[in-house]
């Protein structure tokens, strides 16, 4: 495995034990797994070149089913100019949801679930996901860039779990202006 790992990585064996290495009490938060699915929790205690100094432990679990929302969304973009539009959501019912606008770009080709899996993932890490969430209808002010194609994303979300069907809409910014044919005058 370290070997592995190494190879993968382009890292020192060192670098990798210290990489898989936990200290004390710890916990861990994992998105990739999926509902109604078996799993194994596994910890065995390591020295520095990686070998073993205790038994295995290991624990296992069953992710819980998805609980579906009923809530209904729907997407509506106004305002448009070359570099704002006005999002809104409407939603049926309170359950929380994500709201995310991507370039139609970065996005393109994505299925439903790897489209919501990038959202969460690439959110994740940095704790934006709690800033893309809501409840009940919102409206969001979205800074673009002139002539670009956006996707906006919104679907049911709740313990890393989409709840409800993805709703996708296209928002084109409008070109922008020549800034050559700018005029200014000052007073």
């Amino acid at each position: 495995l370290l070997e592995s790992l190494s190879e993968q990585n382009g890292k020192s064996t060192e670098e990798i034990v210290e990489m898989i290495s936990s200290y004390g009490n710890d916990g861990f938060i994992s998105t990739t797994l999926k509902p109604e699915s078996k799993y194994y929790a596994v910890a065995v205690g390591i020295d520095e070149e990686g070998m073993t100094t205790t038994e295995v432990v290991a624990q296992e679990f069953t992710t819980l089913a998805i609980e579906e929302s009923a809530n209904k969304l729907d997407i509506t973009v106004s305002g448009i100019t070359a570099s704002s539009a006005t999002v809104s959501v409407t939603a049926t019912n309170n359950d929380p949801y994500i709201v995310a606008i991507e370039p139609t770009s970065a996005i393109e080709g994505m299925s439903d679930s790897e489209l919501t899996d990038y959202i969460i993932q690439s959110n994740l890490a940095w704790g934006g996901l709690e800033q893309m969430t809501y409840n009940g209808n919102m409206d969001i002010e979205h800074l673009g860039k002139a002539g670009w194609e956006y996707e906006v994303i919104a679907f049911g979300y709740t313990n890393g779990l989409t709840t409800t069907d993805v709703l996708r809409h296209r928002l084109n910014m409008e070109d922008g202006g020549d800034p050559s044919a700018c005029t200014f005058e000052f007073t």
